[in-house]
């Protein structure tokens, strides 16, 4: 773009005016027919003419189409905008002059002083905002703030020492000085009130350093009205009859005689829609341009401006309500043939918006084939596509896979608007543009229809006003509509648990200052909180999405507390802090490492806490023995001095900040005694919750399954097993016969022939790695007679999923099928990944277990009810439905991406937040399928914790039938959790406020190339036990988790070498005579350096 004045590169000599030319009066129908030949045109071709001819839009035109300096920009755009000026001027002159005394001007008049008002903003924002965004945008050096810098320079516009003159101002000035002497007193003040508004309106353009020309008139009519002149600055004039030529204005007046008193209203109305649709469409085409060019910001404004010139097109034309009904019906049968139809430039105005899409789309997607753009314009623009044709169906293919990855990469524009930010806010002005026409242009030029002439009737092309709806009703841009829709989805899901925090939080404060008067606010509050339904997603106490509450509200330990609840939701709001703490306005890999950075310093943490977990860490530390980290990434201004921990989890490894704020909200939390188990059950397990099932690729508020809570992963487990235990004693005998091949011990009961026979057990397939943990329980239970266990080999482990599906499918056809499955996503021992598709296993498991003929497998809970139970003979596939299966994912929760996906209603996904969430012990996890009713055998009082509440009209008595509340039945006595829970909430909260956000994705990648870093040293270090040749597979990224395994020679050196480690600083661990090194978020490279200077140190000293 030229540099200089954004009228033109060039302009006439200064100094040099066009001379306004005569009026003169045109014979518009014979220059009309002469221009076609002699013959009129017919169709739409005809309904063009006559609207154009009808409200003399050719005399306006030619000053657009002819403008005054060389190579214009703006200046077509500036004389249109003042022809709309000119025009409003000319019809208050009318309306002050109309003779018919049953109309009221003062309504007229206000409503046109109020448009020209919005016009000169609007003509301000057009000029002044182009030259301020390309300054901001950065196109070049040389200033384009032509208006508002001293004249003249080169490129100006045209300017005149003398006074320039609007006839529209002196038509209106001369009708004041005519009406102003026979007005009532309250006509009088209307229209000084009136002379006011529009003078103040032109004050818009006084940052220009060169006047109008026009400010004479001005002054000439508040004179007229008795009111003091503004004073102007004495200044060079635009030309302004060189630029808007204005008499053409005044000649839509004086070119014709009009006969009814509203068709110059009408006519004037319709040109000065024209007039502002050419400065829109000259934005909209602007902004495409600067979009094509990548100045996203620009095109945003651009786009902007023109919605808001759409805006203010439907304000505009609803100025017709205040025609006169019967003198404009009278009109409108004059005017049958033609109407606003006719201008193609409002015509215009859906297709050109439409055209802003294919910009972005380009930009995400790459350019599309000519045919498919059109088509994706064309449907934007509400038409209708064709049908294929036989041979098209693989092109409409093509075009709806690139809409598909239209729809997704929009999605990812919307949901992580840091990441392009410029991509954002242009599809946000999108929809900003599309509410200006939709909202601002088409919905009121229907609501204008319905009020003029009635929602029945029919304009004067024949056409039915209800079809206008249709403009307003068909969206421009659906995909950017899907996206808002999908993502507030999206977000409503994950974030069901803060639903109506904030006005249950505000309830809950005016409760408790009314609690003790008994107002009707704190019954209010009351009745919020009673009659709650008993699902998981019932509404909790103080949130939304939370566990249920015990009936009449309240905690199971003691009665409930308004004053109580209000405390614990101030707690809670202010330990939520505000998303700034977090924030990190940076992108790509660069962006992450600052938002872990950040993550992982004090940044934001009172310096006094700081200082005393300092000061007792080093006590700690001296107490226990251990050295300081050598050299590796102390965070910033911690002073801490601790050992540099390489272990297989990140407890230790904690975010100073999440900490801070859940030790806080607990030590709040245990002063208020019985209320905080309100807030336990009530907010904080729902909100870990939906932050557990996030993690998982689940929707937070997913009903396939619950989150069951546990102090540890082994509790939570065993309730479950004994489910099934229970179930297979109320069994009896049907499978008393013990398989072949399993682990099994005799019980030593006899039959009634002296026979030997056993109790029913459970038949459980594990692999032959499992932890100590699990591994010991199902010894136990194989020594008490209570459990076959078969164990599948973990190597080698690529064929791990195949061969375990494959013992199910050998069991199934042999008559003894598995009750149970029980599997590691990553083993524990050599952290090899055996699961890397947990849906695609589990789903293979099924199948296997259809295999072949099985005996009745009980489902869980479901031994009270005989029609839930196989006989003898039925289908396999039941069976299969019943196989308990559980994933132990302790080693990858938080580390690897993991996805349940579908999944998540036919397995079990037990994992703790100690290991990689960091965020201590006494925490585990169980995903229960929403159909599996589990009623353990083990369980305590908390599993059905209703029956204490101060109204239950139950008691607790020996012979009760025991109850179970749905997300609570693998719960035991007094939960332990608080604590971690707080942490790991807080942890995904800063995760979330982390710029870029902070994702399992991401970390895990973090972690692998650490991985890189240390295999790529290893060989330099020169350690003889920890080098590439001792690594245990997988080297494969795709099966690795965030631990690599060294194998020793024995486990005495594997001991060695952890402790010459330690020695230096570095803490490592290792299972027997494998030796472990663990990586997590809170490492870096600079970390991974001084672990490799350490071996360097423990290898130089084996030499010596």
């Amino acid at each position: 773009m030229a540099s200089g004045c954004p009228f033109g590169g060039g302009s006439p000599t200064l100094g040099a005016a066009t001379s306004p030319r005569p009026l003169q009066e045109t014979n518009r129908d014979a220059t009309a027919a002469a221009a076609a030949g002699g013959k009129l045109p017919t169709g739409r071709a005809r309904v063009r003419l006559l609207y154009e001819e009808y409200v003399h839009l050719p005399l306006l035109c030619q000053v657009w189409e002819s403008p005054s300096t060389e190579r214009p920009v703006l200046e077509p755009l500036f004389a249109a905008g003042f022809h709309g000026i000119e025009l409003a001027f000319l019809l208050l002159a009318e309306f002050l002059s109309d003779s018919r005394g049953y109309v009221a001007k003062r309504p007229r008049v206000e409503l046109v002083a109020d448009d020209i008002a919005a016009q000169c903003r609007l003509l301000t924002e057009v000029v002044d905002a182009e030259l301020e965004e390309e300054l901001a945008e950065g196109e070049g050096t040389t200033s384009r703030l032509s208006l508002t810098q001293p004249f003249p320079f080169e490129g100006c516009p045209p300017t005149k020492a003398e006074p320039c003159h609007s006839p529209g101002l002196r038509r209106l000035t001369e009708a004041v000085q005519a009406k102003l002497g026979g007005m009532s007193t309250a006509e009088r003040n209307s229209l000084v009130k009136l002379v006011i508004n529009i003078t103040a309106a032109f004050n818009s353009f006084q940052r220009w350093t060169v006047g109008l020309g026009i400010e004479h008139q001005l002054q000439d009519l508040q004179a007229a009205v008795g009111l003091a002149p503004t004073q102007y600055p004495h200044r060079p004039n635009l030309d302004y009859a060189s630029l808007v030529r204005p008499w053409l204005c005044e000649q839509t007046l004086t070119c014709e005689v009009y006969t009814n008193k509203e068709d110059y209203f009408f006519r004037s109305i319709h040109l000065g829609t024209d007039c502002w649709a050419f400065v829109a469409l000259a934005r909209l085409a602007s902004a495409r341009q600067q979009a094509e060019a990548g100045n996203w910001h620009v095109a945003a404004a651009r786009a902007t401006q023109a919605a808001r010139i759409l805006d203010y097109l439907g304000s505009h034309v609803l100025m017709l309500t205040s025609m006169n009904l019967r003198d404009y019906l009278q009109l409108k049968v004059e005017l049958e043939g033609t109407s606003g139809e006719g201008s193609v430039q409002v015509k215009a105005l859906r297709g050109t918006v439409a055209q802003l899409l294919e910009p972005l789309e380009a930009a995400l997607l790459g350019p599309a084939a000519p045919a498919a753009t059109s088509a994706v314009a064309a449907g934007a623009g509400g038409a209708l596509p064709a049908p294929a044709a036989e041979g098209e169906s693989e092109g409409c293919d093509a075009e709806g896979g690139r809409q598909e990855a239209l729809q997704q990469a929009l999605m990812a524009v919307y949901e992580f608007p840091d990441r392009s930010p410029g991509l954002y806010n242009y599809a946000r002005a999108l929809e900003v543009l599309e509410t200006g026409l939709l909202g601002g242009f088409y919905y009121k030029h229907y609501c204008l229809a319905t009020n003029v002439i009635g929602s029945e009737a029919r304009g004067t092309m024949r056409r039915a006003v209800q079809a206008l709806k249709a403009g307003y009703e068909t969206l421009v841009f659906p995909q950017l509509d899907r996206c808002r829709v999908a993502l507030g989805a999206r977000l409503d899901a994950e974030l069901a648990d803060r639903k109506g925090r904030i006005m249950h939080d505000i309830l809950a404060r005016v409760a408790a200052g009314q609690a003790a008067a008994g107002g009707p606010v704190a019954a209010a509050a009351g009745q919020a909180t009673a009659g709650r339904p008993t699902g998981e997603q019932a509404a909790p106490v103080s949130h939304a999405g939370a566990l249920p509450s015990p009936a009449g509200g309240g905690c199971p330990f003691a009665g409930d507390s308004a004053k109580s609840a209000a405390a614990v939701s101030s707690v809670a709001a202010d330990t939520a802090g505000p998303a700034a703490h977090g924030a990190v306005a940076v992108d790509g890999e660069a962006g992450f490492e600052a938002a872990r950075r950040k993550l992982y310093s004090w940044q934001g943490v009172p310096p006094a806490w700081q200082a005393e977990v300092t000061a007792e860490l080093a006590h700690q530390a001296q107490q226990l023995g251990l050295t300081p980290s050598p050299a590796g990434e102390v965070p910033a201004g911690s002073g801490l001095a601790k050992p540099l921990a390489f272990l297989d989890h990140a407890w230790g490894q904690l975010a100073p900040l999440a900490q801070c704020r859940a030790w806080r909200e607990a030590a709040a939390l245990y002063q208020l005694g019985n209320p905080a188990w309100e807030a336990l059950f009530g907010r904080i397990m729902p909100q870990a919750a939906a932050h557990i099932k996030s993690l998982l690729g689940l929707p937070p508020g997913s009903p396939a399954c619950s989150v069951q809570f546990g102090s540890n992963s082994h509790e939570l487990v065993l309730r479950l097993l004994s489910t099934l235990l229970d179930a297979r004693r109320r069994q009896g005998s049907s499978r008393a016969t013990p398989c072949p091949g399993s682990s099994t011990a005799g019980t030593g009961n006899s039959t009634a022939d002296g026979g030997s026979a056993r109790l029913p057990v459970m038949r459980v397939l594990a692999s032959d790695c499992e932890f100590y943990s699990i591994a010991r329980q199902l010894n136990r239970l194989i020594e008490a007679g209570l459990a076959e266990v078969e164990a599948v080999a973990c190597e080698p482990a690529d064929t791990f999923p195949e061969r375990c599906c494959a013992a199910v499918a050998a069991a199934a056809v042999a008559g003894h099928p598995f009750d149970a499955v029980y599997i590691s996503q990553i083993t524990y021992l050599t952290q090899r990944t055996l699961i890397p598709d947990i849906p695609a296993l589990v789903g293979s498991l099924r199948a296997a277990a259809s295999a072949g003929p099985s005996a009745a497998a009980v489902p869980l809970g479901g031994a009270l009810q005989q029609s839930s139970l196989l006989a003898e003979g039925e289908g396999a596939g039941e069976a299969a439905e019943e196989l308990l299966i559980i994933i132990d994912g302790y080693h990858g929760f938080c580390a690897v991406p993991t996805n349940l996906g579908e999944a998540a209603q036919d397995c079990c996904y037990v994992a703790g937040l100690l290991k990689h969430a960091g965020c201590g012990a006494n925490c585990a996890f169980l995903t229960l399928p929403a159909h599996l009713a589990a009623r353990p055998v083990l369980t305590g009082w908390l599993a059905d914790p209703y029956i204490l509440a101060p109204d239950s009209p139950a008691s607790i008595q020996l012979g009760s039938e025991v109850g179970y509340t749905p997300g609570l039945a693998l719960q035991g006595g007094t939960p332990a959790y608080l604590l971690p829970l707080l942490v790991f909430n807080h942890l995904m909260q800063l995760w979330r406020e982390a710029s870029p956000s902070i994702t399992v994705e991401a970390l895990h990648a973090h972690v692998l190339g650490l991985h890189t870093r240390l295999l790529a040293g290893l060989g330099a270090a020169g350690h003889p036990h920890i080098k590439p040749a001792t690594l245990l597979p997988p080297q494969d990224p795709a099966r690795r988790s965030h631990t690599l395994v060294f194998r020793a020679p024995s486990a005495a050196i594997g001991a060695a070498v952890v402790k010459a480690l330690a020695a230096r600083g570095v803490l490592i661990d290792k299972r027997g005579a494998h030796v472990r090194l663990g990586f997590g978020p809170d490492h870096s490279a600079a970390d991974v350096d001084a672990l490799l200077a350490a071996l360097r140190a423990a290898a130089a000293a084996t030499d010596s």
